[in-house]
């Protein structure tokens, strides 16, 4: 575009192509290999070198995975001391209200349209002449690259030594990460030493785990995300003011930077006027207070999930947690004659676990659960005890009067007296975990918290789905997403869909990618159309349905 290219190249910035390669398939080394070079040599002069990690804008409002190209190129810099060290500034941006445009366009399936000269010009004056509210750039601690990678690399066991005067000494040094001259994933993973490609991934999951966790909670993204969690049909006024003030705490509470000040009475006021009566209804209610009503349909639900989903972050583990014990417990969460049984059934912790890391691992492309440094299993585990201690789940032996039948109280008597004694590890007993249904703040709490995910859980159902009755033979993934989409878009029209932001066919894509993950399908090139196929009609059928099951057990 003229002026802006001769802006930017003026103020230092260099263009890449959005795809690397002119030809899919085939990978322009010429181009790679002028790119690669000149990055390395802005490094070497020690010039600063900014780049959105995540490769474009989001359409969802949250973190897309990163990219992994021109990260490659830094750490390749580094292992083969171009420079002395890096330090990376992980950066996080947010606004009160969508600077650009929805993407709404996209999320219903449609191609993106081009950028123009015009375009760009009417969005300028667009911003000047609206009002967009604030915006917070968010730095954070800067990290030497150098350190990071001598503490990631991998530990080599010592070889055997048959002299014995060796044994008891502290085991040597794990060695450095290999040089091998340009091995960057510029020029392709199958030319690449292993740990490198390992550390690149890894930095680059912690570089978006971070500013995910850094960027700045605005009264828009608070507002949004209570009336899809709390107030999907709607409230007063009042009551959405008590629970901004709640949300607000809780932001604090888990280290959160809220970007506003102010009463929370204003700032939700205020909030609500930013987002606009396209997103919000606003109207009398019999008792004269205002009824705030979000709009929730196709596609003006994806812009208010897209200020929503800011939030989901801080939600994130405990909503998984909560998902495993609806699954596990089959408990009647949502239904009011269910919801305040007594015998609720219990589920051991290790089952809890496993199925909440293996939602983690199915949402893997929507969200990066844990910092790349820490074990799933071991999060989930703290998480699951602090759940615990704040009451809204307990263990099945811990009971008020006689919630435990007979049959429940020999059952805990014979396990608390199955043990297995290591010398090292002490005494193991597994521990049995349940839902706390006796009171209504804890199930309205795992109400609340099933929600954060629930959107994304349906849109993974339905591809599941499709994927178990539609492809029998081979399709383009193309024709295959949109077959999707449009299930999805009609299961909305007839009013049976759960959540109306299922029908995101970003969250479609990501689900086909996680299916492909998990080796339920196959993707592959013909020409240049790509295929997609489940991977073995046999072994992979049951796998397919247990999926489903799963993801059947948490719809309402």
């Amino acid at each position: 575009m003229p002026i802006f290219s001769s802006l930017i190249t003026g103020l230092g910035g260099f263009f890449i192509r959005r795809k690397l390669d002119k030809k899919i398939g085939t990978k322009d080394k010429v181009y790679r290999a002028v790119l690669h070079s000149y990055m390395q040599e802005l490094l070497k002069r020690g010039e600063a070198l900014e780049f959105f990690i995540e490769g474009g804008r989001s359409r969802t409002g949250k973190a897309c995975q990163p990219k992994g190209g021109l990260v490659s190129v830094v750490v390749d810099a580094q292992i083969n001391d171009v420079m002395e060290d890096a330090y990376i500034v992980p950066i996080s941006i947010n606004y009160e209200k969508i600077l650009d445009g929805n993407f709404n366009r996209e999320q219903m399936g449609l191609p993106k349209v081009k950028e123009t000269f015009i375009g760009a010009i009417k969005a300028i004056w667009r911003v000047f002449c609206s009002d967009f509210g604030s915006v917070r750039v968010e730095f954070c601690q800067p990290f030497s690259l150098k350190e990071y990678l001598m503490k990631i690399q991998p530990v080599q066991p010592s070889p055997p030594h048959s002299d014995t005067s060796s044994q008891g000494s502290p085991p040597e040094s794990p060695p450095p990460m290999q040089k091998a001259g340009s091995l960057s994933s510029l020029f392709g993973t199958d030319i690449m030493v292993e740990d490198q490609r390992h550390a690149i991934k890894q930095l680059s999951e912690h570089i978006v785990h971070t500013c995910v966790h850094a960027t700045p909670v605005m009264c828009t993204n608070m507002v949004a995300f209570l009336l899809l969690t709390k107030h999907r049909e709607g409230t007063s006024m009042k009551q959405l003011i008590q629970d901004f003030d709640w949300l607000r705490q809780e932001m604090k509470s888990r280290n959160r930077d809220v970007a506003f000040v102010g009463s929370s009475s204003e700032v939700t006021h205020y909030a609500c006027a930013l987002l606009g009566s396209n997103l919000i209804q606003r109207g009398s209610g019999d008792d004269g207070d205002i009824q705030v009503i979000p709009i929730l349909s196709l596609p003006t639900v994806f812009e208010l999930s897209y200020y929503s989903n800011t939030l989901v972050s801080a939600y994130l583990l405990e909503s998984v947690l909560v998902c495993s014990v609806i699954y596990h417990c089959d408990i009647g969460l949502f239904v009011p004659s269910q919801s305040r049984t007594a015998n609720v059934m219990a589920a051991s912790t290790d089952d809890i676990i496993d199925t909440a890391s293996e939602i983690c691992k199915l949402l893997r492309y929507e969200f990066i659960c844990i910092p790349p440094c820490e074990k799933v299993e071991e999060t989930l585990l703290e998480t699951l005890h602090n759940l615990i201690s704040r009451e809204l789940f307990k263990y099945r032996d811990q009971q008020t009067g006689s919630n435990l039948d007979s049959v429940n109280n020999r059952m805990s008597k014979q396990f608390s007296e199955l043990s297995w004694e290591d010398e090292d590890e002490g005494i193991f007993q597994e521990q049995f975990i349940k839902a706390n249904m006796e009171r209504l703040d804890c199930v309205e709490n795992m109400v609340f918290l099933h929600h954060v995910l629930a959107p994304f859980l349906e849109s993974y159902l339905l591809t599941a789905r499709k994927i178990n009755t539609d492809l029998a033979t081979e399709l383009p993934e193309n024709d295959f997403l949109h077959d999707v989409l449009t299930f999805a878009k009609k299961r909305v029209e007839q009013g049976i869909a759960g959540y109306v932001e299922s029908a995101a066919f970003e969250s479609i894509k990501n689900a086909l990618k996680a299916y492909q993950d998990v080796k339920v399908i196959d993707c592959y090139f013909a020409g240049d159309i790509k295929m997609v196929e489940v991977r073995d009609h046999f072994e992979v059928r049951d796998k397919i349905r247990n999926y489903i099951g799963l993801l059947e057990s948490l719809q309402e």
